[in-house]
Order: C-alpha cells, then sequence, then structure tokens
C-alpha cells in the first residue's frame, strides 16, 4: 500500500472508530473542508472545533469507491480481463459504457480502416459485458 493510501485508511478507520485524535494526525495545517450546503472550513484547528462540534454524533460509515482504480488498465493486462474488473465496479461500469460507447461510434464511421474491425468486435464485445440490456 503507497503512503498516501495508508493515510486515506488511518483517517477513515479514525473516522469509523470516532479517534479524534488519529483523525486530526492525519491532516495538514492548510485541510479544507467543503460540507456542501453548510460550510466551508479551512486549518487543521477549523477541523477540531467541528469534530467537537455537539451536532456531530457517532461514528459515520465511510467507504472509498475504487473506480478509478478500476477504470486504470493494469501493464500486461487482457482487454477482456480489464473488461470483467470495470463491471465490478457500478460507476467504472457506467462510465466505460459511455467510453466503449464512443469508441465504437468513431470506429463504426470507417469500419474498413487498419484494425477498425477487430476494434469494433472488441468494443461490442465489451458494451455486452458492461450493458447486457
Amino acid at each position: 500500500m503507497s503512503a498516501r493510501k495508508g493515510v486515506v485508511e488511518r483517517y477513515f478507520d479514525g473516522f469509523r472508530r470516532s479517534d479524534h485524535q488519529q483523525i486530526l494526525a492525519c491532516l495538514t495545517d492548510d485541510v479544507a473542508w467543503d460540507l456542501p450546503g453548510y460550510t466551508h472550513l479551512t486549518g487543521k484547528d477549523a477541523f477540531d472545533q467541528e469534530i467537537e462540534n455537539p451536532e456531530f454524533v457517532g461514528s459515520p460509515t465511510l467507504t472509498v469507491d475504487r473506480a478509478i482504480e478500476r477504470l486504470t488498465r493494469r501493464p500486461g493486462e487482457t482487454y477482456p480481463d480489464y473488461i470483467e474488473r470495470v463491471a465490478t465496479n457500478k460507476i467504472a461500469r457506467r462510465v466505460k459504457i459511455v467510453d466503449v460507447t464512443e469508441n465504437l461510434a468513431n470506429n463504426r464511421r470507417s469500419p474498413s480502416s487498419p484494425g477498425n474491425p477487430e476494434r469494433i468486435t472488441r468494443y461490442e464485445a465489451a458494451l455486452a459485458r458492461l450493458d447486457p440490456e
């Protein structure tokens, strides 16, 4: 696990356990916290005060969505394996459907161009897997 991912995991773990000190230990002094429709906080002290807010009750449920990781093809990964991995994440799947649909349309405009017949077949198979409806 990278150092950055480690910090995010410790931060989330602090929130899950309501460990105030662990949360603050993961932050920089210039942290910014946007709470849409409520407030924008800047600085570790402001963050600290918000955590101490009497209306901040309980331990939230936090999850990390790995959509970006799913959308990034790994070195040496076959295209079918990549599509299978993308299909496991709802957000990544929806983004990839749009991407593949556009790629397919572009290739169908020039179906006899070198490589396009193979790409068309590959994109059609990907769409069938990602969007079976």
